[in-house]
């Protein structure tokens, strides 16, 4: 088995739904719908010619700070910040008017309802994967379980990392080999290294694939940057909160 394909296909996996928005440009020159929620009469606006200067146009005040496009193409989420201010801005576009308005008007269900949902798939990957998550101390699980990953998002979502971690492990198993992960606090960072066990028995080399700081920023080694961000809107199951 390869192992490192098998190490770096688990955290890609993270991104299934949603990859990094390189083609945004493309996506914003024909007509497009941008969902609209902070007005008086939330709406789904028509764009008919797209944007061809782009989201945040050509004036300097906006620096990008982050873009998804979702695996179909349809929608593409953008954000930047505003520098007078420092205030963060999103946008959420769609390619047509049915699926923005599908999102203006979602399905019936309470918050508290897809706390629930979200609640009882987590609860299901700890008693499935908790065991496979190691921690160096007491204060580097508590670390973890305290770090949230800003997910840019206009409904304002956020990844918990444990639950990230989580999510790995179970992507990360097959018949013939499955991944552990440990978490090490060096004091400054936590490192995250994973490692693959063979059904034979033999285990493969820890490596090195993420570092976090206490306030959710993280350095990724042989993986995608965006794996984690890109986690919050996966059709990988509901391990964001809101």
């Amino acid at each position: 088995m390869n192992r490192i394909r098998l190490l770096i296909a688990s955290c890609l996996s993270l991104t299934s739904c949603f990859a990094l928005a390189k083609d945004s440009g493309a996506f914003l020159q024909g007509a497009v719908y941008e969902l609209l929620r902070d007005t008086s009469q939330p709406s789904c606006v028509a764009w008919p010619k797209g944007l061809p200067d782009g989201v945040w146009g050509n004036g300097g005040e906006y620096v990008p700070d982050g873009e998804h496009l979702s695996a179909s193409g349809d929608v593409l989420i953008t954000s930047a910040i505003y520098k007078p201010t420092g205030v963060r801005v999103s946008h959420t576009f769609y390619k047509s008017r049915q699926s923005c308005l599908a999102d203006l008007s979602p399905q019936p269900m309470t918050a508290a309802a897809k706390n629930d949902s979200q609640g009882s798939y987590v609860d299901r990957l700890q008693r499935d994967f908790g065991s496979r998550l190691y921690f160096s101390s007491a204060e580097a699980e508590a670390l973890v379980k305290k770090i949230n990953i800003d997910c840019k998002a206009p409904d304002g979502r956020y990844l918990p990392l444990y639950n990230a971690l989580l999510a790995r492990l179970d992507e990360g198993s097959t018949p013939d080999a499955w991944m552990e992960t440990s978490v090490v606090n060096t004091g400054k960072k936590l490192q995250v290294f994973d490692s693959v066990r063979l059904k034979s028995g033999r285990e493969l080399t820890p490596q090195l694939t993420l570092e976090i700081n206490e306030f959710g920023g993280y350095e990724t080694h042989g993986v995608r940057p965006q794996a984690l961000s890109n986690a919050c809107f996966g059709s990988y199951g509901p391990i964001w909160k809101l």
